[in-house]
């Protein structure tokens, strides 16, 4: 007996079902394997039980030069002012030249000639939404001499969601306007702000996305970085830190929150000069206080620790505590000498006044005569010092070659004072409130001791990975950048864009890395700025940086709904899957006839439910689950039976091996049955006729002997 069809099991079944039980059965399945109803599996296991084997025929169901186009696949998610690719899945009898053709809401977006080959064939389309709302698409397949019409055709639905929120913070306003204007021209409404107005709590979180465009961590306060680094890390927001002079290592990351967040980070083999530097610690008994839940002290040990931790090999550094008098804990020592240093800060302990002139004192006899190339000193304090010399120890130093810097820190530190040291030193002023920011001064100090932080001069980007989303909309070539700041890639992090340093190094220029929850990316050039003055002039510079960051800045999922629909071939099958495992409500299947049928579900798992439905005519179907759920929808362009792509004579082949059957190559050679099969039956039914005919016979014989007695005369 042979089945034929794309009910395949119900083929089988029915054909097994024609033959009365016990008799040998075999059957030829003939077909090209597409099976659109049905679950031949199940079939083929229930047969294989009963020992009945099922012998297969494969045939090819489509003509040659006929295509069918199987598919047409948006993204899963869509976001206002994507550029994104519809997947286009066809499938070819024989090789030739179609062209195809995508409208959008019926019109025309798209049309190119596409290259077929026998099989599957997959094509992308790209297309643009700029706005948020629910379109169409549908694409059509034209292939000359194609019989079959109604499978040219496949259709799809893309809901777009509004763009994420984009907050640009920005130290210099001129070129933080260049930025803004950029992203304004393909849509992106940035909120520009300056550093001190980086805001905090929920109104951080309100944005999608945060930009630092050549931002120093001392325009932040420590507790807006920490939380920034929360709304990446647990809360799954995006950051995009970008480079310049004051950013990375010149821009203090060292020791700070943002230095974690960066995927590049500051510590970077340097070529240093050789380095003699003194730390002029301020212990005065205001260092005693707390700030926070630490003692001001105990965070001046960690910062000074840190930074001697940052010193290039080679460097030697002096250890000079102050109060109302000062003294040099560590004479000028190398850098090797590390347990020393280390237990002389350990045992420093708050006393006395502030005298931060005999601190200079005691620095200017510690470097005067080190013989170095570089000599620096570093003061801080937390308080107003006592009066002093100030004008001629300064002037000694500098006579010397001895720069000097200054670090204020708490509220209560005489900045002005402080600033004055550090202009008539030749050096730089630090100041902040918050003692938490000490470590990150302290270490971006020695980071300017050490070399150089910048690198100037043309150097060619190179790709390393182009692999993430953001980057759909770089250039394969990109003109050179004018400088950077080194850095290094971090374990973990991915590098895109590379450049090469004046050592010959390969040192990031993008790199990006998930952070927690959210994703962090690192350019360390300017975005906009005399070191990418080239990529202003390029024609896509806008598209560039908004395709990053509209990608950086998409908005969290929508939670997703327990309700979802798929099809196998001409079956619907509609999935319930609730979180809370709660059973679903009734669910209604509408046909694009108009007509409702309610589904029956099944539970599969904890919380998981299935059920099906035929749906093979074309049109929108569409599952409904109570008033509290979206429905979920299904287009059938047209039915299974047409899609020639689903043929795979492998499966009728393989369906015949695991049954003990053959492949056959033509119906001749099913053959005749090899032998006569004698079928036990019941006697009953022999026995009966046998004693109703002697019956008959016994009361012919006495009551009517004359017609036996007739019938033998005649």
């Amino acid at each position: 007996m042979s089945v034929a069809g794309g009910d395949v099991q119900g083929a089988l079944e029915l054909a097994a079902a024609q033959v009365p039980a016990g008799t040998p059965l075999r059957l030829v399945l003939v077909g090209d394997g597409a099976e659109t109803r049905g679950d031949l599996v199940a079939a083929l296991a229930r047969l294989a039980a009963a020992g009945t084997p099922v012998d297969a025929l494969p045939l090819a169901r489509a003509p040659r030069g006929e295509a069918t186009l199987r598919a047409l696949t948006p993204p899963a998610e869509v976001v206002a002012g994507d550029r994104f690719a519809l997947q286009v899945e066809a499938h070819a009898t024989s090789a030739g030249v179609a062209t195809l053709r995508t409208y959008r809401d019926g019109e025309l977006v798209d049309a190119r000639e596409v290259e077929l080959t026998p099989g599957a064939n997959r094509f992308a389309v790209p297309v643009h939404e700029a706005e948020p709302g629910a379109v169409s698409y549908r694409a059509e397949l034209a292939l000359p001499g194609d019989a079959f019409a109604a499978n040219d055709a496949a259709s799809a639905s893309v809901s777009v969601r509004p763009a994420g929120r984009v907050l640009l913070v920005a130290a210099d306003p001129a070129w933080g306007a260049v930025s803004a204007a950029a992203l304004a021209s393909q849509g992106i409404a940035a909120d520009v702000v300056a550093p001190a107005a980086l805001p905090a709590g929920e109104a951080l979180l309100s944005y999608d996305a945060v930009v630092l465009a050549n931002v120093p961590a001392a325009a932040l306060d420590h507790e807006r970085l920490e939380q920034l680094e929360a709304a990446v890390a647990a809360h799954g927001r995006a950051l995009l830190l970008l480079g310049g002079e004051r950013a990375f290592g010149p821009g203090g990351y060292l020791e700070t929150p943002l230095e974690r967040l960066s995927p590049a980070s500051s510590l970077v083999p340097r070529e240093a000069p050789e380095l003699a530097l003194a730390f002029v610690i301020d212990r005065s008994n205001s260092m005693r206080q707390y700030a926070g839940d630490r003692v001001r002290l105990e965070i001046a040990k960690v910062a000074v620790l840190r930074a001697f931790e940052l010193l290039p090999e080679g460097a030697r550094a002096a250890l000079i505590a102050f109060d109302s008098t000062a003294r040099t804990l560590v004479p000028l020592a190398s850098v090797t000498e590390a347990e020393a240093f280390a237990a002389a800060v350990a045992a420093l302990e708050p006393r006395g006044g502030t005298a931060i002139h005999p601190g200079l004192v005691e620095a200017y006899e510690q470097l005067a005569g080190s013989g170095a190339a570089a000599k620096h000193v570093i003061v801080m304090s937390d308080g107003l010092s006592q009066p002093g010399d100030f004008e001629g120890v300064l002037a000694q130093l500098a006579a010397a070659g001895v720069t000097v810097s200054t670090i204020g820190i708490g509220p209560e530190a005489d900045a002005a004072q402080l600033r004055e040291i550090a202009t008539l030193g030749g050096g730089t002023f630090h100041f902040s409130a918050d003692f938490a920011a000490l470590p990150g001064i302290m270490s971006h100090e020695v980071l300017l001791q050490s070399g150089e932080l910048t690198a100037e001069g043309a150097t060619v980007p190179a790709w390393r990975d182009r692999a993430a989303p953001f980057l759909r909309a770089w250039p394969d070539e990109l003109p050179p950048v004018e400088g950077f700041v080194p850095t290094s890639l971090k374990p973990g992090a991915r590098l895109h864009l590379a450049v090469t340093d004046e050592g010959g190094r390969e040192v990031p220029l993008l790199a990006s890395w998930r952070y927690g929850a959210g994703e962090v990316v690192a350019f360390t050039a300017h975005a906009a700025g005399p070191w990418t003055l080239g990529w202003l002039e390029l024609e896509g510079y806008p598209l560039l940086w908004s395709h990053l960051l509209r990608q950086l800045a998409r908005p969290a999922p929508e939670e997703r709904s327990p309700l979802s629909v798929s099809a196998r071939g001409d079956r619907l099958q509609v999935a319930w899957q609730a979180p809370d495992g709660r059973e679903p409500p009734a669910l209604t299947l509408e046909r694009p006839d108009g007509s409702a049928v309610a589904l029956s579900a099944r539970a599969v798992g904890a919380g998981r439910y299935l059920a099906e439905a035929l749906a093979a005519e074309p049109g929108a179907y569409a599952v409904t689950a109570g008033a509290e759920v979206a429905p979920a929808a299904f287009l059938r362009d047209y039915p299974a039976a047409l899609d020639f792509g689903l043929a795979d004579p492998e499966r009728l082949a393989a369906a015949a091996r695991a049954t003990g059957g053959r492949v056959l190559t033509d119906l001749a050679a099913v053959g005749a049955p090899r032998a006569w099969h004698w079928r036990a039956a019941p006697a009953w039914p022999w026995l009966a006729l046998a004693a109703l005919a002697l019956l008959l016979v016994e009361l012919t014989l006495r009551y009517a002997p004359e017609l036996l007695a007739s019938r033998r005369k005649g």
